[in-house]
């Protein structure tokens, strides 16, 4: 998955997909983008927050098993 679609990812999981429009996410999108080192920061730490929630779900699962 793309940094910014991870990013767009992140936020229509937050507000919901009913919650925003295209063209909000889309300026949303660029409004984080406009400061690149803390846009890659950010989407580090997405990825890492989505790992570490994929892993506790395969945990939880291999421990119900």
């Amino acid at each position: 998955m793309s940094d910014e679609d991870l990013y767009a990812f992140d936020i229509l999981n937050k507000v919901g997909n009913d919650n925003i429009t295209d063209e909000e996410l889309d300026a949303a999108l660029e409004a984080a983008k406009a400061n690149e080192t803390l846009f890659k920061k950010t989407v580090e730490g997405l990825r890492q927050q989505y790992n570490r929630l994929q892993e506790e779900q395969k945990q939880n699962i291999a421990n119900q098993q």
